[in-house]
């Protein structure tokens, strides 16, 4: 929103995709040290058998349902990593920075049956990367994520 010019909506180009994931991937590289440091095993041990719910039924019957409610675990996933951190900055920052993703989402991603488990595979390496509270494993893993994420939205 701009004072007295209205609202602004960005082009979905080369630049903002790159420059939205990069900053994605800082915040979300952070949120991932401190949930190797202080995330619980009974949230991270709740977010597995979430993600392997959903993509058990997925690849049996993907229903446009579940693919959306795939979409909600996977913003869930997230922001419970930043929220996590119990860093108003950050979530801020995020926050903002999830707008750009929103409309990256809407243009140009879209979780279907391939996509979603691959996603989710990446998740699962992110949480069982902070299980084992291995911090290089986890910023590894989040970047893969973020990185395949990224080239997809390239790709379209």
């Amino acid at each position: 929103m701009l004072p007295q010019r209205g609202i602004l909506i960005p082009a979905i180009d080369l630049s903002m995709i790159r420059n939205t994931f990069q900053m994605r991937a800082a915040l979300e590289r952070e949120a991932v040290m401190h949930a190797v440091q202080h995330m619980s095993d009974t949230v991270l041990e709740s977010q597995r058998k979430l993600h392997i719910e959903i993509i058990d039924a997925v690849r049996k019957a993907p229903t446009p349902e579940l693919l959306a409610r795939g979409q909600e675990v996977d913003t869930g996933f997230h922001n419970l990593l930043i929220s996590a951190t119990d860093n108003e900055l950050l979530r801020s920052a995020y926050n903002i920075n999830a707008i750009r993703m929103r409309l990256i989402k809407l243009d140009r991603i879209r979780l279907n049956e391939t996509v979603l488990p691959e996603a989710f595979g990446d998740h699962l390496a992110v949480i069982d990367a902070i299980q084992k509270r291995d911090l290089t494993a986890a910023v590894e893993a989040m970047d893969k994520h973020v990185r395949n994420a990224r080239n997809r939205a390239l790709q379209l």
